[in-house]
């Protein structure tokens, strides 16, 4: 249960007139207990064991807090035995209460007021912060820590115990927000997406001792701030670089009369097995070789080139990379599988090196656009935006099996001197590198970047960064989806969650499938049939995109000479929003500005170029 503050944005404020002071007046000095055995997600909360029923409902815009006396439940407490209840005590002090809580002193016993309020003051805040505030407790501190912050702040007061929340009163201001239990990420995602991008940092500030009842606790949710704030920022620099070059690529992909989605390819009921070009993989090679003719291999596409170096082809590749950059991953081979799995927003000659019958595509949910959810009847299967090839691959094989699914060389994480394995593209860059007064220059490389430091799947440490750890965590999210199901071939790297095995188990599991044929797969996964519509559907919908971006180009031009309407300009690009949404100032411009609508009114020319060249409109 959440009580979040700020009605403006659709979260219920909290209201301290309708919190009786006579229940702090009736606890104060009172020691009484908290049932671990209620509910704590419920509405309401019964303390059977003591005189007092605490009660937490919601009403419209404000949150109730009442006390009322409740006989005691001796009868039916009969002989069983409860735990100790954690006691809280309300303290009178000169400066105003102090609380004792299991034993715990939330405040200075002497002045709990006054030492609050030095640590709000000796806070170290910059602009635009998340100030974090876990367990308020009585709120001293707070009104000081409010006047004291900078431009562009925001105060989360968390309280996880439901015992304290009855102590705390939210001031009211706009810029204070209240989050009761474990929903932080609730609260995240009440946020506007562009008002979150606004914020640089978390700062903890603590200004009780109640953090110490569930230190853990907090700090995961700290984290999560700290998490949610990277994230946004990386991908909003990542769309800032990419954002057009990846409509670029999928109006190239989706012109082509043959694109089938990955749902209608027919694979085998062999287990499959899914490669990437991680460290690790050196020493899975031979169990690669050994299982090659009994599993379907799926590769992607920076572990072509090593398997290649041992003899070793594909029978599938995948491919996300929208740069061009990835040529090298499939020039460099001469064992080449005849099948490839692409996002739509794969760079197009890459995908033009397999032949077209073997081509089969999926598309990345990587931004939530009108046009994505226009186009969806006619464009491939979506799939998450996991943002690893080697996460996608593991992804599209729970999807279109029922086996089980061996995973090799995923390790998102490196060594000083090799990030990659022997014979990929990343290695062989290494080598031609190589000379007299650079002996290893891929182990000064390794050296200079920001590293973090982690512990590997065999309890050595290895290096990672953000990213690697982050596809990590999407990579362990689908493992626990089908914790029976994917099983793990490396021994280093990051960990994941499956379950590790050997090269005989792996044989014996093989061997245990007994699979005497291959069959089409139109019953397996939980994938559902998807054409990706016809060439004449999809050029339909290219022709009325065209349409709205020959009307919000008129818009923005007549925006940009001081002569059009605001709200015509704005509904007509918000349909569009590709034409804009790649600006790194989309988050602080004004959008209704002159500048920015001679922008938007370029970009809708370049795209409906695009679009009319593709499809030769």
């Amino acid at each position: 249960m959440a009580c979040l503050r700020r009605s403006s944005w659709g979260i219920q404020s909290g209201c301290s007139s309708c919190r009786p002071n006579a229940l702090r007046e009736r606890i104060r000095s009172t020691t009484f207990s908290t049932h671990s055995r209620a509910a704590y997600s419920s509405s309401s909360r019964i303390n059977s064991r003591t005189r007092f029923l605490i009660t937490i409902a919601s009403t419209t815009g404000s949150t109730r807090f009442t006390a009322v006396t409740s006989s005691n439940d001796s009868s039916s407490a009969g002989s069983r035995r409860r735990p100790m209840q954690p006691k809280l005590r309300l303290i009178p002090t000169p400066e105003g209460d102090t609380i004792e809580y299991d034993g715990i002193a939330l405040y200075s016993p002497q002045s709990p007021r006054r030492s609050a309020v030095r640590r709000a003051l000796a806070a170290e805040i910059l602009p635009r912060s998340i100030v974090y505030v876990p367990s308020p407790a009585l709120g001293y501190g707070l009104t000081e820590l409010i006047d004291s912050l900078p431009e562009g702040c925001l105060v989360l007061c968390h309280e996880l115990d439901p015992t304290l929340a009855t102590l705390f009163t939210p001031p009211h201001d706009d810029r204070v927000f209240w989050v009761l239990g474990d929903t932080v990420e609730d609260f995240l995602r009440t946020l506007d997406p562009h008002r979150l991008i606004r914020f640089r940092r978390v700062v903890r500030v603590t200004l009780s001792g109640g953090y110490r009842v569930a230190p853990e606790r907090y700090g995961n949710a700290y984290e999560q701030i700290e998490r949610t704030i990277r994230t946004s920022w990386q991908n909003r620099i990542t769309t800032a670089a990419m954002g057009r070059l990846w409509f670029r690529n999928l109006i190239a992909n989706l012109a082509h009369p043959g694109v089938r989605s990955i749902d209608s390819y027919a694979g085998s009921e062999k287990p499959w097995l899914v490669v990437g070009a991680g460290p690790s993989l050196d020493a899975v090679i031979p169990t690669v070789a050994s299982i090659r003719d009994r599993v379907l291999l799926i590769a992607a596409d920076t572990a072509l080139a090593a398997l290649d170096a041992h003899g070793i082809t594909a029978d599938v590749c995948v491919a996300v990379e929208a740069q061009s950059v990835n040529l090298d991953d499939i020039t460099t081979t001469h064992r080449r599988p005849r099948t490839v799995f692409a996002d739509t927003t794969a760079h197009p000659a890459f995908i033009r090196q397999f032949p077209v019958d073997g081509r089969y595509f999926f598309s990345s949910r990587f931004t939530d656009l009108a046009f994505l959810r226009r186009f969806e009847p006619v464009m491939p299967t979506f799939l998450p935006a996991l943002g690893s090839v080697g996460v996608v691959a593991v992804e599209i094989a729970t999807r279109l099996s029922d086996g089980p699914v061996f995973i090799a060389g995923l390790d998102f994480a490196y060594t000083a001197g090799k990030t990659h394995a022997l014979g990929s593209p990343q290695h062989l860059a290494h080598l031609r590198s190589v000379f007299r007064l650079e002996p290893n220059p891929m182990f000064t490389l390794c050296v200079e970047r920001r590293a973090i430091q982690a512990t590997g799947k065999d309890g050595l440490r290895v290096l990672t960064n953000g990213v690697l750890t982050s596809y990590a965590e999407s990579l362990r999210s689908i493992v626990a989806d089908h914790p029976h199901r994917i099983f793990d071939l490396g021994s280093t790297g990051l960990p994941i969650g499956a379950t590790a095995l050997s090269r005989e188990d792996c044989t014996l599991m093989i061997e245990r499938c007994a699979v005497a044929s291959e069959r089409p797969l139109s019953a397996a996964g939980s994938a559902q049939p998807n054409d990706a519509g016809t060439y004449e559907t999809r050029k339909a919908a290219f022709t009325d995109e065209i349409d709205l971006l020959k009307h919000a180009e008129t818009a923005a031009r007549a925006m940009a000479d001081g002569r059009g309407n605001v709200s015509e300009y704005l509904t007509a690009t918000s349909a569009v929003e590709y034409t804009y949404y790649d600006f790194p100032d989309l988050d602080t411009a004004d959008r209704a500005s002159r500048a920015f609508a001679s922008r938007v009114a370029i970009s809708a020319a370049y795209f409906r170029e695009k679009i009319s060249h593709a499809f030769e409109l």
